[in-house]
């Protein structure tokens, strides 16, 4: 049985109008101890329907999708297609991408940007959550301390408070490439 997935190259990642998105295409052979086919791993890149091409272009050879720009482009969906290039029993693959419209801001629920957060130790942890605008955005973003010896932050929010007497920046970063972010700062206390 031989079968193709389909995943962006940087996990994670979304298209985003006017921006580009580079997909990889991961051909997988099991044929019983018998030599492994297809002997060429390359695929053919493609749309599945013509309304994609409405919205987006695709390189054939390397699966580069670009969503074109344009307010009215957030929201719609774009099929990609990858087949593998030697034809081997036309084995294929689909995914959809939704494409998302540009970060515009991101904001940490409840804080100002750069606010100062007073915190203890003895608090051992503090949920953060961010929003990013338009809602049209893709709504992910990296979490990132700048000292996690201190305090360290996971990819959902969650700080945990590891020291105290230490001032650490915790950074919420839109992870659709336009590079908006927004921080608070804790200002950590012993007890």
């Amino acid at each position: 049985m031989t079968e193709i997935t389909i995943a962006p190259k940087t996990a994670g990642q979304e298209l985003v109008a006017g921006r580009s998105l580079s997909l990889m295409a991961t051909i997988k052979a099991d044929n019983d101890g018998t030599p492994v086919i297809p002997t060429n791993r390359n695929v053919v890149w493609s749309f599945a329907d013509a309304d994609s091409a409405k919205y987006a272009t695709i390189n054939p050879r390397s699966g580069l999708v670009t969503a074109k720009k344009g307010k009215d482009i957030a929201g719609k969906n774009v099929t990609v297609k990858a087949i593998a290039a030697d034809g081997y029993e036309a084995v294929s693959n689909e995914l959809t991408l939704t494409i998302c419209a540009p970060a515009e801001k991101v904001t940490i629920d409840g804080y100002e940007d750069g606010e100062v957060i007073p915190v203890h130790v003895s608090d051992k942890t503090l949920n953060l959550s961010a929003t990013v605008n338009p809602s049209e955005a893709s709504q992910n973003v990296k979490w990132t301390s700048n000292n996690s010896s201190y305090a360290s932050v996971d990819q959902d929010g969650n700080v945990t408070l590891k020291k105290g007497n230490r001032k650490v920046i915790i950074r919420a970063t839109a992870t659709d490439g336009s590079g908006k972010k927004a921080s608070v700062t804790l200002d950590i206390k012993n007890d």
